[in-house]
């Protein structure tokens, strides 16, 4: 794993040719997106999963991920196991993460926690994973099952709890422990509930609870934020830092142009045909490097439709219905909302 120096001056050579908006990079990306699935096992109305069949599903061969991860060794200092798909469904990814430990490659996983057995929970803490979130929309089970359709919230929360007991058991500080709620419209989080929820994890390892704003995933989905509130924001162009920093190598090994591309509709490559370091530079990210550090996004349909590329322009706090939306009303940390609670010393 690279030094958090190292680390820090990667992530300022990114932020620096984006200002700069450098279309060729000289350093190579700090951080990969890596697919391990492509198959989910819900559907989720705020995911493209439950609305699209135009790509192909299938999971990461382990083949794969050790060429991605041997190639990327000397520059990347982590990788994220997780986008279109549930990343458990993958019988690989524990041997996948060790493998990536064993490169010194900080490695991060998102997941519904559906699939989470004891066996799972137990090869996941010893494999070296360095930090895991948990999806938990809506925070209580009606909430959560409108969401989440086909799964179940007391059992999602038995295999969470289950996890932090077996982490606690091992006496082990890794992974770093997430929960994450998606500020939806149709099912909002307060601060209140935020608080509640947390008391299920009492005498166990600290967990983070993250508010988080949906995005449209480049325009696959339509979210349903209400016209009363996006009437009452001030949006503004705030550029997109991924293409400067990042990769994604979906499971088939092929190189997308971005997450918000959902469908692949603009391939980069293929890792079977081309390294790495020869389609960072390669004419696609170059050429969309240039469109955005010029503002032309328009002229690249996903990014034209995509929701990360803008940021509200007022601080002043706006109500919808006589009340302040949920995201003013819980402590902000640029998109997120976050608690850090240690709930072993709670009564």
């Amino acid at each position: 794993m690279q030094n958090p120096l190292s680390v820090f001056q990667s992530a300022r050579k990114a932020q620096r040719a984006r200002k700069k908006g450098m279309a060729h990079c000289k350093y190579l990306p700090f951080r990969l997106v890596v697919e391990t699935s492509s198959v989910c096992n819900l559907r989720c109305p705020m995911c493209p999963v439950s609305l699209s069949s135009k790509f192909t599903r299938g999971k990461m061969k382990f083949s794969t991920f050790k060429k991605v991860v041997d190639e990327s060794a000397s520059f990347v200092s982590e990788i994220n196991l997780s986008h279109r798909g549930e990343p458990l469904l993958n019988g690989h990814l524990p041997n996948m993460i060790a493998y990536a430990h064993e490169k010194r490659i900080a490695t991060r996983l998102s997941t519904n926690a559906t699939r989470l057995t004891e066996e799972l929970a137990l090869r996941l803490i010893q494999s070296g994973l360095s930090s895991i979130t948990f999806s938990v929309d809506g925070l209580k089970s009606g909430a959560y099952e409108r969401i989440r359709v086909g799964a179940r919230f007391d059992e999602v929360m038995d295999n969470i709890v289950n996890f932090l007991k077996m982490k606690r058991r091992l006496r082990s500080r890794t992974p770093t422990t997430t929960i994450e709620a998606l500020d939806l419209w149709e099912a909002p989080v307060d601060e209140d509930r935020a608080r509640r929820f947390l008391t299920n994890f009492r005498s166990l390892p600290p967990v983070r609870l993250v508010i988080r704003a949906p995005h449209n995933w480049g325009g696959a989905i339509h979210l349903n934020r209400g016209s009363d509130y996006l009437a009452s924001k001030r949006f503004i162009y705030g550029g997109c830092p991924l293409i400067w920093n990042t990769m994604l190598v979906l499971s088939d090994g092929s190189v997308a142009l971005c997450t918000q591309d959902w469908h692949n509709d603009n391939p980069v490559g293929n890792i079977h045909d081309f390294t790495l370091r020869e389609m960072w530079n390669g004419w696609t990210l170059t050429f969309v490097r240039q469109l955005l550090a010029t503002r032309q996004h328009h002229q690249i349909e996903v990014c034209s439709r995509c929701s990360l590329l803008w940021r509200e322009g007022s601080s002043r706090l706006r109500t919808v219905g006589g009340k302040p939306p949920v995201h003013d009303r819980i402590v902000r940390l640029g998109r997120t909302r976050s608690y850090l609670v240690d709930m072993r010393c709670s009564t």
